[in-house]
């Protein structure tokens, strides 16, 4: 997107990148990006998000099979990871979730098949149901201290997470939250600092 006048990315924005776009390069006066913006962008493999971007809205990166880069915004008006926001993208192996991060709405990484660790914000206090879903290759996670609830299958299906660090304020557990984690070995509860 050469044309700094942007500021938003729309709906289905770029129908027609569905096998041939393989990085976007978001110009600083993008704010908002919409529903669905690169859905299906199967060549897609890396995008940085400016910090100007305070807004976006769900399933943006939906289906985008050969992402594996991803850099999001970290100034204080982006405090939420929208639902579904990166689902299906199974080429996604890492990614770091910024401190400006206070929630991770539902199936933010739903099956992330090759997703294998994440840094999670110290401020994050809410992590809906189903976010980890089928995260296959996913090893390890470490809950942030101000998360006080597991909602439903939060980790259904993680076939190889061995381990999960808990904050040991932690009041309820949703159900099936470590459905079919058979690998799974230690739940450690961790004092906060």
């Amino acid at each position: 997107i050469r044309d700094t006048s942007v500021t938003g990315v729309q709906t289905c924005a770029l129908p027609i990148c569905y096998t041939s776009l393989q990085r976007v390069n978001i110009p600083d006066s993008v704010t908002a990006i919409y529903w669905n913006a690169f859905y299906s962008c199967t060549s897609l493999k890396s995008i940085i998000i400016p910090n100007s971007v305070t807004y976006m809205d769900s399933s943006v990166f939906s289906t985008c099979s050969a992402l594996d880069n991803v850099v999001l915004p970290t100034n204080n008006d982006f405090t939420i990871i929208p639902s579904s926001l990166f689902i299906f993208c199974h080429s996604l192996k890492t990614i770091t979730i910024p401190e400006n991060i206070t929630h991770i709405k539902e199936r933010a990484f739903e099956e992330c098949i090759s997703l294998e660790s994440i840094n999670l914000s110290s401020n994050i206090t809410r992590i809906e149901k189903k976010t980890f879903e089928e995260c296959r290759a996913l090893k390890s996670v470490s809950i942030p201290n101000g998360v006080t609830s597991l909602d439903d299958e939060l980790f259904r299906d993680c076939h190889a997470l061995e381990s999960v660090a808990l904050p040991s304020n932690l009041s309820s557990v949703g159900l099936s939250v470590f459905r079919n984690c058979y690998a799974l070995t230690y739940l450690i509860f961790i004092d906060s600092i």
